[in-house]
This record gives C-alpha cells, structure tokens and sequence, in this order.
C-alpha cells in the first residue's frame, strides 16, 4: 500500500492506483537504491522498517514518501562524494536517507527508471541506437569525467552494469570508488568494447580509444571537442521541427505579475531555427519585480539577435555570447538601481531562463530559481539546476538534501539579475542536442513549487505524445495546475514541442582530433550536464516540500560564498521576492 504524497491527507492506496482515491493527489513513486546490500538479507516483496518495499534486488519502493527519511548527522566519506557531485544530479543519484535494519543501510534516489524498471545498461542497448545518440552518450560520459576523478569515484564509468540509459540520458546507478590509479586511457580501452564493425563511428571510435589509450588526447576538454566533431558530422540524420506557446498569469492571489516572458503569449509559434523563448519571474514587489523581468526579456532579445547568422561559430563561443547576453541584462537592471537609488530590499532583480536553438543545439540558460525540465513519453528531468542555499549546502558536503531543505532559508536565492555586479554573476548555460522528440517546459516556480511538474508532467504533458492533447490545451492545464494547487505566487510557462525526425543515416564518421584550446582549468561543455570545472560548485535549487508558501530572498551583499563557508548564513541582508 502507498500513503498519499498529501500531507493534509495521508491516506492509504494501491500501489497500481494513479491518484490518490481520497483526495486526488497524483501518487508519484519513489524508488530508492540500497547501497552495499545483497539480496541475501531481502526478499523481494519485504517491507524494510515497515516502509520500504522490496520490488527488485537492491530496489525499493518508498510507500510514505510524505515523511521524512531517516537522516544521520554524520556521514561516511563515500556518502561525501555523493554530495559534492550534487550539481551532477541529473546523471548522479543523490543521497536520500538511511534505514536501520540488520545494519544501516543507505538509500539513494534519482534512479535511472523507465516505467518500474531500471533503465538499461548501455552496453545492452548501444547497437540499437543510431549514430547521433551514441555519440551523445558518449560526450555525457566524458564531460562526467573530470569531475568524478575529482572525486576519486572515476572508475564508476568503467563498469557496465553502473552505466544506465534513459532515452537521451546517461544515468549512473551508483557511484563507485577508485580501488586504483585510474586515468584516459581506461576510458579508452573501455569504449573500445563497444565498437561494431558494421557501425558507422567503428572507425571513428576505435581511433578515438587508440588516442586516450596512447595519451594522443590526454584531456577531457579535447576529449569532448573530439567528440563534437563526430556529432558534428552526422547531425544531419536528424531534423528538427519546434513549436513554442507560452503563457503568464498572475496568480489568484496577488495584484499584480511581476513575471514575464518571450514570445507574447496567446499563439502557437512554428519554426524550424532560430527558436528564442525566455521565462522571467521578478524581485521587488511591484514597479520593481516587472520592471527587472521586463528589462531582462527586452535586453536579452537583443543581444542574441547579434547571434544570429553565426552557424560558423563553436559551441564554446556561442556559450560565451549567451553568457554575455545574460551579464548585460543584469548591468542594465543594476543600473537602473543605482539611477533609483534603491537599496538592499528596495532594489529590483528577476530569475531568468532562456532556451535557443541554432542549427541542431538547443541552448539553455538560466540564473535564479526559474526552471527547464525536459519531458518526453517516458520521463521528466529537470535540467537546470537552481541557485538557492539549500542546494549549495548539498554541493559543499554540509548536509543531506533532506536535511538542507529544513533549513529556514532553504529556498533563498545566492544570485538573479540585477542585484550586483556581471563580475559577482555566474549564469549556466547549457547545451542540448535532441535526438527524439521531446517538451522543453520552462516555468516560474510558481508553477514548478512543491513538485507539481513531476507529480502531473505524466498526465497532462505526455498527453500530447500520443495526439490526446495539444499545446494551448496542456499550458492551459498547467496554469490550471499552479493557480488550484499552489496559487500563492505568479506562474509563468514556456512550451516547446521538439519533434524530432530521423533522416538519411550520415557516411561512415571519419575521425578527426580537435585539439581544445588548453587553459589552466580545461572547460568540459557537456551535452547534456552543467557543470565545467570539477572544482566549480554552481549554485542549485532544491524543490520545497513545505505546504505554506516558502519566501525566496536574494542576497544584496557580495563575497556570499566566503560567508557560507565561514558557517555565517543569517548575516547577509536579503530582498524579499514579490
């Protein structure tokens, strides 16, 4: 039997139902992966503790998912690496508590699934996929790379039964630690196991492991470059075709809408390039808050429009520009701040995020706590990680994420535009390659609060895969959503149907190394992941599971991370959100 997620309702359903039978509350299931256990001391169908089901070897099923989990106060080192690999999360399982049974036993969650099932291994499925999907997948492992060899944990991509797949995404089931030097030219001889002889990147492959194997390619920044120009030869066996429809309202509760968003709302747009949709959720109550989002959506618009036209540039350049875009935006609301004079609360600003396509990329960037989740038949993600204090306790091996989120400033924000310096500013920017159809949805977290996008993305977006549905009908559903189930903030969405259609299959890929420009930190873009350096830790957002509306604060004073360090989180001023 399954409680309901509902606090207010707490009761009790079949664990087929959809719903809650009482209260309606979509029963979203939570599966959890036990580290260090065998079978030997579960039988599948136990319940462990008198709440976590066995349903596969090693695979739980949480049935209370509305009571916290048991959180220790000390955690061993390889519980730390979890941690710090917190901003890998969308490849990386996360820590989500413990269980004392015989013996403790730790419990992560984010497990790669399809349906309730692990996802495949990707050794099982990689001669099924096509050229374009399997350098993908590649890429995502290499840019995991330098950051798990930070953390001593790099040789969790050398075993197969670890390496899982979900459509597009590589997922790790756990990580595992180095029980030796590991290095390049492991992941070299371990791709060599994936080539096929018939397959059109044999050759491309076998050359590349030969490289990391002789040390011809000894970083992972030309490592990824490598790959780039492999996926760069054979994006033309895909076409991409967008739709985009967005939609803002302010809420049942407040006066007035601080949010914003690009394109205007009210028609379906259609194009094949060129695709520019941005969501703004402002700070500073009114004539603040609308002013910053509507500055960031006008100034935004023009920087990339200089974009346009630039098919030649690498992507590496292009994540500089749209960076670039997004710290003049912030100097123009800083500026006009300092015109006004306002000062700490007084003082505008807005989240932003951003979606962009240039021939077969889909660029995605994002400050603040405003979100990008990707949604296809099977699955919801949420891509971007969010700048808030929670998050970044996670990402500094301080606290669980359970734990992080009791924190009374757990959902304050460390950066949006406009309330400091570009230099003080760090926005991510992502970069996506589709290779199946799929929904971008960009949101203000007056819809993404409590975890509405991945309790209803299954019912109300996926409709639309199967022809049950369509765009004004699924956004329509969703401010729905945000106005009955959480209405205490403005909400703001932006749609985007990618469909996505294989064409002819390219020419056997002929290998070429791109050597990436060396510096003294190598950059790893990744084609699917955040983080660049393994050292940078990038601000995130944990989703808040409180029933009260939770207050966002922006931090106005700098050297923010030299005071979290120093454990002084309650001495910096804040700026209440509208």
């Amino acid at each position: 039997m399954l409680n309901c997620p509902n606090v207010r309702c707490q009761a009790v359903n079949h664990l087929d139902d959809k719903f809650c039978q009482v209260c309606g509350t979509p029963l979203v299931k939570r599966y959890l992966w036990m580290l260090g256990v065998t079978m030997a001391v579960q039988r599948i169908g136990e319940t462990i503790a008198d709440r976590y089901l066995v349903v596969q070897p090693r695979l739980l099923l949480d049935t209370q998912p509305a009571t916290p989990p048991e959180t220790p106060e000390d955690f061993p080192p390889e519980i730390a690496h979890y941690l710090r690999l917190f901003n890998q999360r969308l490849h990386v399982p996360q820590v989500y508590g413990m269980v004392v049974d015989t013996a403790p036993i730790w419990l992560l969650e984010g497990v790669a699934m399809i349906g309730e099932h692990l996802a495949p291994e990707l050794s099982t499925v990689w001669s099924e996929a096509n050229p374009l999907r399997q350098l993908s997948w590649l890429k995502q492992i290499a840019a995991l790379w330098e950051p798990l060899h930070h953390q001593e944990v790099s040789s969790s991509l050398l075993h197969p039964e670890l390496v899982r797949v979900h459509g597009s995404l590589v997922k790790l089931l756990e990580l595992r630690s180095n029980d030796r030097v590991v290095g390049l030219p492991d992941l070299g001889q371990h791709w060599l196991t994936l080539v096929q002889p018939q397959s059109l990147i044999a050759g491309f492959l076998e050359e590349l492991g030969s490289q990391l194997i002789t040390g011809a390619i000894a970083d992972s920044a030309s490592l990824l470059a490598t790959l780039d120009g492999g996926i760069q030869q054979c994006h033309n066996s895909v076409r991409h075709q967008y739709q985009v429809l967005t939609a803002t309202d302010k809420g049942p509760t407040r006066e007035g809408n601080e949010d914003a968003c690009y394109p205007a709302p009210g028609r379906v747009q259609s194009l094949q390039e060129g695709l520019l949709a941005i969501v703004c959720d402002g700070i500073g109550g009114h004539e603040g808050g609308e002013v910053a989002s509507g500055l960031a959506i006008t100034t935004v618009r023009e920087q990339v429009e200089k974009i346009h036209g630039a098919d030649n540039y690498p992507a590496q350049e292009i994540e500089q520009k749209l960076e670039a875009a997004v710290r003049v935006a912030n100097d123009v609301i800083s500026d006009r701040n300092d015109q006004e004079q306002r000062q700490s609360r007084q003082r505008m600003g807005t989240t932003l995020v951003m979606a962009w396509s240039r021939a077969y990329e889909l660029y995605l960037s994002h400050v603040g706590d405003s979100r990008a989740y990707w949604i296809t038949p099977t699955g919801c993600d949420q891509i971007t990680l969010d700048d808030d204090i929670a998050s970044r306790e996670v990402s500094l091996g301080y606290a669980l994420y359970r734990e992080a989120l009791k924190y009374p400033s757990s959902g304050s924000l460390v950066q949006a535009l406009g309330m400091t310096a570009s230099t003080n500013l760090s926005p991510m920017v992502q970069r996506f390659i589709p290779d199946e159809s799929g929904i971008f949805l960009l949101c203000s977290d007056g819809l993404s609060d409590y975890d509405r996008v991945e309790q209803n993305w299954e019912n109300i977006v996926a409709p639309i895969f199967r022809g049950k549905s369509d765009l004004p009908q699924v956004v329509a559903n969703l401010i729905n959503l945000a106005n009955t189930q959480n209405g205490h903030d403005n909400v703001t969405i932006a749609l985007i149907y990618c469909q996505v259609t294989l064409s002819a299959l390219p020419a056997p890929l002929v290998f070429q190394k791109i050597l990436a420009p060396v510096t003294e930190e190598p950059q790893a873009t990744n084609t699917l992941v955040t983080p660049n350096s393994p050292a940078a830790l990038p601000p995130l957002k944990i989703q808040k599971t409180v029933e009260l509306p939770q207050q966002r604060n922006i931090p106005y004073a700098l050297g923010l991370v030299t005071i979290m360090l120093a454990g002084g989180l309650g001495v910096w001023a804040a700026i209440q959100l509208g």
